[in-house]
């Protein structure tokens, strides 16, 4: 069965996809929420020493006698030390009781002007010489040991599951390790619930990406595979919204779960995706979409359609489905162009995961009102979503990547080598850039493997992308000492991708391709800006 050949039929792009994306909305949404959700319920608050004798629990962070017994700093009380106390049997808090040497403190009082509560305030991450922030940073990077599981489990188990099989199990983990989460009562055991929420992430989302560009043809695939991206950003937004309202991190927490729980109510009404199903050999499910597909659109089945039971084949040959099944992670390497794809998708997945989360997290270093700052660059990815949908195929899926990872590489170093007030525009050039980026190497990465390998394939090239997200919490650090530093090292490793993106293959007017074969044909489309409007459509090898 042909699943092109069919959607010619019955319809490539109609109220049955329509619906179908009306169903993912949810997995495309909050996954944008649970991404950056730690950047609100682990803010490090304002915080200073505890001044035994002078603070109780009716203490707040700015008190009168606090020019006594706390050193100051630039940006006005110290965080961590404290003026030692002189030792008498008279205990009072008064300014003839302190020297003016200062000592390390234990115990804290944080500014709760912002927020209530955070994971950060409720287990005192702070201080203790340079260990406070590597808790800190800690919490982001388990997160991407989780979303490095999220991607390459639910990845090469959907080749062989389904895709919504495997994108509704991720969220189930992302629903219940996000309500733990909320009750845990040690550091600790929150850090083990971040690996599970990342896993749950990235495991719905990149499913989600892969059945939505599955469901349609050729000529809607990236019109589809845009449309679920766009949604990244609000969701991000919308969290945004919720802390703003919610200041109190485990009730924040809680507020998060329920739209996820909810969310897997809609199991049954889902489809699984037919070009799968038809790739592992369930046809006779496949046809049964196909011909819902028909009866919503009331178009007409395709000649070839079955009614019935597949016929059975002589013992000495099989399907092409049947085919597909043996193809193995081994095919991703044993082509000489598809294992070069597949190191160049490597390499720019993993600088464009470090430049993108390592922007993000070193935007909290910009002055002002924190909400404000953060809607603002998630606001960014708005126009860069809807100009890389534009952009890529007006001059092609690497074209606009190899642009943009050069242009954003440039913004970055820029950035780092200029003064306020160019920092902030050039930062948000390099966000705008790094987000159509993503866009691309996403819808790419899902158009150039063969369909019985496409989930595999996205999860080997994907997986890299977590060791630049695990790095990237520690680069962003070292903007609290030096803030030029993480823009000069986010700058040279998107030109480090975009040079490299230069050899890979366009997909561009490409159908998806279903077996290795199709993948060689579209290797020798290896060209690089040589035109911007490629009309010409490759014919696939068939089985």
């Amino acid at each position: 069965m042909d699943y092109d050949a069919s959607l010619s039929s019955v319809g490539e792009l109609g109220l049955w996809h329509c619906m179908v994306l009306v169903l993912l909305i949810p997995s495309a949404l909050l996954p944008g929420m649970w991404s950056v959700l730690f950047v609100f319920s682990g803010y490090v608050a304002k915080h200073r020493c505890s001044v035994p004798f002078c603070d109780d629990e009716s203490s707040r962070y700015s008190e009168s006698w606090l020019n006594f017994s706390i050193p100051k700093e630039d940006e006005g009380w110290s965080s961590c030390n404290v003026y030692k106390q002189m030792n008498d049997s008279q205990p009072t808090c008064s300014a003839d009781r302190f020297t003016t040497e200062y000592e390390d403190c234990t115990e804290f009082v944080f500014d709760t002007s912002l927020f209530t509560s955070t994971v950060v305030t409720e287990f005192s991450l702070v201080c203790d010489g340079e260990q406070g922030q590597v808790l800190v940073d800690l919490g982001y990077s388990m997160y991407s040991v989780g979303v490095f599981l999220g991607v390459l489990v639910p990845g090469f188990l959907s080749d062989r599951f389904g895709r919504k099989k495997m994108m509704f199990l991720a969220m189930a983990v992302s629903a219940i390790s996000t309500l733990a989460s909320a009750y845990v009562q040690d550091y600790t055991s929150f850090l083990v619930l971040r690996v599970f929420n990342g896993f749950g992430t990235l495991g719905t989302f990149v499913t989600m990406c892969i059945l939505s560009v599955e469901i349609t043809s050729q000529r809607y695939k990236s019109l589809v595979g845009n449309l679920v991206h766009i949604l990244w950003a609000p969701g991000q937004m919308l969290l945004a919204l919720l802390a703003f309202f919610i200041r109190d991190w485990r009730t924040l927490h809680i507020a998060v779960s329920i739209p996820i729980f909810a969310s897997l109510l809609l199991y049954p009404l889902t489809p699984e995706s037919p070009r799968w199903l038809i790739a592992v050999g369930k046809e006779k499910e496949a046809a049964k979409i196909i011909h819902q597909i028909s009866r919503m659109h009331k178009c007409p089945l395709p000649p070839d359609s079955p009614t019935g039971p597949t016929p059975a084949l002589p013992p000495n040959l099989t399907s092409p489905s049947q085919t597909e099944q043996r193809v193995s992670i081994r095919d991703l390497i044993s082509s000489k162009g598809l294992a070069l794809t597949t190191a160049i998708l490597s390499l720019n997945w993993l600088v464009v995961d470090f430049c993108y989360y390592g922007l993000s997290l070193h935007s909290v270093n910009l002055a002002g009102d924190i909400f404000t700052n953060f809607v603002l660059s998630a606001a960014v990815e708005v126009p860069a979503v809807v100009l890389g949908m534009l952009g890529m195929d007006w001059i092609g899926r690497v074209s606009l990547l190899v642009i943009c990872q050069l242009v954003g590489g440039a913004a970055c170093i820029l950035a780092g080598l200029l003064q306020p007030p160019a920092v902030l525009p050039l930062a948000l050039l390099g966000k705008f850039a790094s987000t159509i980026v993503f866009l691309t190497v996403y819808l790419y990465t899902a158009e150039i493997y063969p369909t019985s390998v496409r989930g595999m394939g996205l999860a080997l090239t994907a997986t890299m992308a977590r060791i630049g997200g695990f790095l990237a919490p520690f680069i962003a650090g070292l903007g609290v000492k030096n803030t030029s530093l993480p823009f000069l090292i986010f700058g040279g490793a998107a030109i480090l991708g975009g040079l490299a993106g230069v050899f890979l293959p366009e997909t561009r007017g490409s159908a998806l391709p279903d077996t290795v074969q199709d993948v060689e044909i579209i290797m020798k489309n290896r060209t690089f800006l040589k035109r911007f409007r490629n009309k010409e459509s490759f014919e696939l090898t068939e089985l």
